[in-house]
């Protein structure tokens, strides 16, 4: 069976997360209001079968409060376990630019990568 991986990045981004806790795949979306906000939360439908997860979020994000990927680590470490889960800040980053796009952290990225898809 293929090993599915969700990446949550700034740099590379498959999964945003909105201050309101909507969440979309892809960029510039347009926020489509929900009569049940609770089912689009990005902490409300997690399962014990989700992949790994690779986090990182700027300390200087106007736009995302750091909280945002803070709830997510710890429901997601509650759900599929602290081992399948990485969270790092990125000090003094904002929401993306050149501190994610570092070949240091791109080399921690494709090592995730590598970890999961071999």
């Amino acid at each position: 069976m293929p090993k599915k991986i969700i990446i949550i990045t700034l740099t590379i981004l498959v999964i945003t997360i909105s201050a309101t806790g909507y969440f979309y795949f892809g960029n510039n979306q347009t926020e489509e209001k929900n009569q049940n906000s609770t089912a689009n939360s990005s902490t409300s439908n997690i399962s014990y079968h989700d992949p790994a997860f690779y986090i990182q979020h700027g300390t200087a994000d106007r736009n995302i409060p750091i909280t945002q990927s803070e709830n997510l680590t710890s429901k997601l470490s509650s759900v599929i376990g602290k081992e399948k889960v990485t969270f790092e800040k990125i000090e003094g980053a904002g929401h993306g630019g050149s501190q994610f796009e570092t070949s240091s952290n791109l080399d921690k990225i494709f090592a995730f990568l590598d970890s999961q898809l071999k």
